[in-house]
């Protein structure tokens, strides 16, 4: 973990929004389940879960790499003023 405070902010942001992003897919497993026992057919409520699901991959993927790259050039701004 680097010592920068923007830095520890911005990984402290990337776990909050990794972990809302992880109640979000129970919700839909919840929504899929609630679906199964109304008696939808199953093809539909897989199909349905498979998409959320892997739009749910995407926006963890896309927020984990922001938070990369906007650590690295936190970073990078501050180690380029330094002097030694």
């Amino acid at each position: 973990m680097p010592n920068n405070i923007k830095t520890k902010t911005t990984w402290r942001r990337l776990k909050r929004s990794v972990n809302e992003q992880l109640l979000v897919t129970l919700g839909i497993l919840s929504l899929c389940i609630l679906l199964l026992a109304l008696n939808t057919p199953p093809w539909l409520t897989l199909s349905l879960a498979l998409l959320l699901i892997f739009i749910q991959l995407l926006l963890y993927i896309q927020t984990y790499f922001f938070a990369l790259l906007k650590a690295k050039s936190e970073a990078g701004a501050n180690d380029s003023g330094s002097i030694d």
